[in-house]
């Protein structure tokens, strides 16, 4: 059942207020194409809380509100046939550019929350261990990304405060992104705070 009365101004506000949001808007995305073990897994996080199907409800109803499904017509709407081709297959995440873009407008910060792995919202903080180790706590109302693997290891502050104990790594230090920021660091302590598109860095040790 899906809110026929809401604008999606409206809509696209419910979406950014709380958690169960941030989940619900994630599996929105992530059950195109989801396989058994994914769905079994959806439906485990619907049954846990009514306020998810609340949740879930109100982000298929922004989703299929008139801005966002016309975006996405004209996004899935190539000049050519290869392109037609090449497109079909990315047609969700480019529909939800379009969502980022049309349905939620100047104030959401939505795009920050696909592009980012960890999110905090305003009161809540996270403790993370990634990849190589190293140890970041992010603080309240904060998003963060990484990728780590052999050939690299990267870190993006989108927006917040985090705080760094990175391990060491001989010929690979952790480059760390925030705002106009770049620095990189290895067996270090720091914390970086990007708000108001203002970087500022602070060396522990």
């Amino acid at each position: 059942m899906t809110p026929k009365n809401e604008r999606p101004h409206a809509l696209a506000r419910e979406v950014l207020s709380d958690r169960a949001m941030d989940q619900a808007l994630s599996w929105l995305i992530e059950l195109e194409g989801a396989d058994d073990a994914q769905l079994s897994r959806f439906q485990a996080w619907l049954n846990a809380d009514p306020e998810h199907a609340r949740a879930y409800e109100k982000a298929c109803a922004a989703w299929n509100s008139q801005p966002v499904r016309q975006a996405a017509a004209d996004i899935a709407q190539p000049s050519t046939p290869t392109s037609r081709r090449h497109i079909r297959t990315y047609w969700k995440p480019l529909a939800t550019a379009a969502v980022l873009l049309l349905a939620v407008f100047s104030f959401s910060n939505l795009p920050l929350r696909l592009q980012a792995d960890h999110l905090t919202v305003v009161g809540e903080r996270q403790r993370l261990q990634l990849a190589d180790g190293s140890k970041v706590l992010l603080n309240t109302n904060s998003a963060f990304s990484s990728k780590i693997d052999e050939q690299q290891r990267s870190a993006r502050l989108l927006q917040g405060e985090a705080f760094f104990d990175v391990a060491p790594r001989t010929g690979l230090p952790l480059e760390i992104e925030a705002g106009p920021v770049r620095m990189s660091a290895n067996s270090t302590e720091f914390s970086v705070r990007y708000l108001d598109g203002v970087a500022q860095v602070q060396v522990q040790r």
